[in-house]
């Protein structure tokens, strides 16, 4: 059987991942000993899946590095990659150093990553492992489908995990990060001033403190026949002056003697003001 050994220096002992296709067949821990002649193995730890830990002796792993068709190193603690190095050396085994990523390597996966690596927290990571990470924190805030599918997409271009994470918690809000979409710009309306709408007179002072032109969706209500009594259905964005429209409308045909106010409103801050 081929095989190949992925090794990451750690602060106190060494990682082995013996790999054969994508399957890790087992996790080795190396501890190393300072000898005359170089660091030399001490200590070989073997876990395997539904077994106990065990230790072999260290000629084993010895024998597996020399089996191995490739040694692959990943970048890890300084001082014990150079003991590393210097034992693999004395051995004379070939090895080169490669980038992986560091939350399949959490989990024993051997994931090879190049110029799609994400960027987080100071280290790469694959493409999937990114993307499962941004859904645990778009669903942790509850996110709808658009607003996912929005947010993957700046991961995609931005190939930085970090960045859109910071968006969620309002620490990078760049223009580039917090752009959704562009409309394109509509004509300046032309309002109505306040003087030339038909209102009662202590309706129109009341208001006259307080403004001396209608907004543009209130203008437009008024030229479409608020205040002669048709219908209409009005839809605008928040802070544009809807409940000043059917204030109007009502107080009017109050102070006229025409009918009855009943003002309907979900928001009781709204109601109270």
């Amino acid at each position: 059987m081929t095989f190949q050994v992925l090794a990451k220096a750690e602060r106190s002992r060494v990682l082995l991942l013996p790999q054969s296709g994508n399957n890790t067949l087992f996790e080795g821990y190396l501890r190393l000993k300072d000898m005359p002649q170089g660091p030399r193995v001490f200590k070989f730890l073997v876990k395997k899946e539904s077994q106990a830990e065990r230790y072999l002796p260290p000629e084993e792993a010895l024998r597996m590095l020399r089996k191995a068709k490739a040694i692959h190193l990943a970048r890890g603690d300084p001082e014990m990659e150079k003991k590393l190095i210097k034992l693999l050396e004395s051995y004379q085994l070939g090895y080169r150093f490669v980038s992986i990523c560091n939350h399949c390597l959490g989990q024993s996966r051997v994931t090879f990553v190049g110029r799609e690596a994400i960027a987080y927290k100071g280290t790469w990571i694959c493409e999937n492992c990114a993307a499962e990470e941004l859904l645990r924190e778009a669903n942790f805030r509850h996110l709808g489908r658009a607003a996912k599918a929005h947010l993957a997409g700046i991961l995609k271009a931005r190939r930085s995990l970090d960045d859109v994470v910071g968006l969620l918690s309002l620490q990078r809000l760049e223009p580039e990060l917090t752009l959704f979409d562009t409309i394109q710009a509509s004509r300046e309306e032309p309002t109505l001033t306040l003087e030339s709408v038909d209102l009662p007179e202590s309706l129109k002072e009341l208001l006259q403190k307080r403004l001396t032109c209608l907004l543009p969706v209130q203008s437009r209500s008024v030229q479409s026949g608020l205040l002669e009594g048709r219908n209409q259905l009005i839809v605008s964005a928040t802070a544009t002056g809807k409940s000043l429209i059917g204030e109007m409308a009502g107080i009017k045909r109050l102070l006229e003697g025409k009918g009855k106010l009943l003002f309907l409103v979900p928001l009781v801050a709204l109601a109270n003001q």
